[in-house]
């Protein structure tokens, strides 16, 4: 009796048992299953906040320019680009975070969109590939050595407003830094400021302080940018190539003189005198040498510029001292006009180019100043602007090219309502460098060339290109 008792309780023990494992089983495998789904979940909603963050970065590269439905037509700046971990909320739900970088690769003419998405600690990476061509490139819209500044004034309802056509960039800061900013400023296309690897453009073609190349690099002592003449061996070989290498201010005529100091004006004056005098891309003389037809010394006081008073198969004018561009409703020349002026000075415009068809080059090595041109009637033609000091833009108008400070630019519409507003935009269709001949004469060497126009292969058509995604 007593052992059929211990029977049944080690029975029921085990079944008690068995019933435990049982339900420790199915709970176990409900969790899991549970688990499985959830991360499931995760990763697939990680998927498509990954293809947000591709997305995102695909606008980014886009910037449109110029887009039609059967030949897109993007602007874009150098690679590569970086989106930083972006949030990603639908309402005020967050779902999730993004980041994104885009890059070439090793097979020509592609890039790649690479796309990380996270939701709940689990990432999904997405790639996309796209092909693309480039038309050409030129100089950047807006750029600049130092900090840029750009200023509108009210009413809210009609400013006279600043707008301008990226990408604008500045070693410096730039201010306001985005649209959201100021209602009076807009921007199109991207903003960079502190710009590490913004290079401002040199006129020394060898070593700093050495302008013609006759001997090594001389030491600022002083480290206030210029080389005097008591910093040099008083060794009457380095007199002579010191004074070889002091050519600004020139003597009367064509011999070098000098004022026993070397500087950044020595390089600017014996690049366009005397290098490019001999040494153009053609190969031929551009005779901007002292004495020629196309040589204005300082006794003219500041030369002015204005209708019909360039001489015809004239390309570059060079002015040692100021210049001013007259106002002009009337074309300068004959027929389409390619002019490049040079000026050791200021260079002051007020409206600088009529014909469409038309393309100035102004580069100053003091500051350049432009004032109204738009009220009246604005720059149809392209416009390029080097200043190895500031550029100053007051009051309304429309201009289109490039424009370039070493230094600082300042763009203030000064007057309010809408008549004053300033709009600098990128260069018009004949704004193309990527033939070398169309490069505009006597451009500053190492003039910053950032703006890559390109158009993306599409999945249709001759030549297309057929995005590939890829998960992971």
């Amino acid at each position: 009796m007593i052992s059929k008792k211990g029977f049944v309780i080690i029975l029921v023990i085990g079944l008690i048992a068995a019933l435990i494992l049982l339900a420790w089983v199915v709970i176990d495998l409900g969790c899991g299953e549970s688990l499985q789904t959830k991360t499931r979940n995760d990763l697939v909603k990680a998927y498509y906040v990954a293809e947000a963050g591709a997305e995102r970065m695909y606008a980014k590269l886009k910037n449109v320019s110029n887009i039609s439905t059967n030949n897109p037509t993007f602007l874009m700046t150098v690679f590569p680009q970086t989106i930083s971990s972006t949030t990603m909320q639908i309402g005020s739900t967050t779902i999730g975070s993004y980041s994104a970088t885009a890059s070439t690769t090793s097979d020509p003419n592609t890039f790649v969109i690479v796309s990380n998405g996270t939701v709940n600690g689990r990432t999904t990476r997405l790639t996309v590939k796209y092909g693309y061509t480039t038309s050409y490139n030129n100089g950047v819209p807006v750029g600049c050595g130092g900090n840029i500044v750009m200023v509108g004034h009210g009413p809210s309802w009609w400013p006279a407003s600043v707008s301008a056509t990226g990408p604008i960039e500045a070693k410096g800061t730039i201010s306001p830094s985005s649209n959201s900013n100021s209602v009076y400023v807009q921007y199109t296309g991207d903003v960079t400021q502190n710009k590490t690897d913004l290079s401002t453009p040199s006129f020394w073609l060898y070593n700093k302080f050495d302008t013609t190349g006759n001997a090594p690099a001389y030491s600022d002592a002083n480290n206030d940018g210029r080389v005097t003449v008591d910093e040099v061996p008083a060794t009457p070989a380095e007199q002579a190539k010191f004074a070889a290498n002091d050519v600004y201010p020139p003597a009367s005529g064509s011999t070098l003189a000098g004022d026993g100091i070397i500087n950044d004006k020595d390089a600017f004056f014996y690049y366009y005198a005397y290098y490019l005098n001999n040494n153009n891309r053609t190969g031929s003389s551009l005779g901007i040498n002292p004495g020629g037809t196309n040589y204005y010394d300082p006794s003219s006081g500041t030369k002015d510029f204005g209708p019909w008073t360039v001489p015809a198969g004239t390309s570059i004018v060079f002015v040692d001292g100021n210049s001013r561009i007259l106002f002009s409703g009337t074309n300068w020349t004959t027929g389409s006009a390619d002019l490049t002026i040079v000026s050791m000075g200021t260079t002051t415009i007020v409206e600088p180019i009529n014909g469409t068809d038309d393309r100035l080059t102004l580069i100053s090595y003091g500051d350049i100043y432009t004032g109204g041109e738009g009220l009246f009637g604005s720059v149809k033609g392209d416009l390029v602007m080097y200043s190895s000091g500031d550029v100053n833009m007051v009051f309304g108008g429309n201009t289109q090219g490039s424009t370039f400070a070493s230094q600082n630019m300042n763009v203030d519409t000064e007057l309010p309502f809408g008549l004053f507003a300033r709009q600098i935009k990128q260069g018009s269709n004949n704004f193309d460098w990527s033939d070398p001949s169309k490069i505009p004469l006597g451009i500053p060497p190492g003039y910053r060339q950032v703006v890559k126009k390109f158009e993306i292969k599409g999945s249709g058509g001759a030549g297309g290109y057929k995005p590939r995604w890829q998960k992971r």
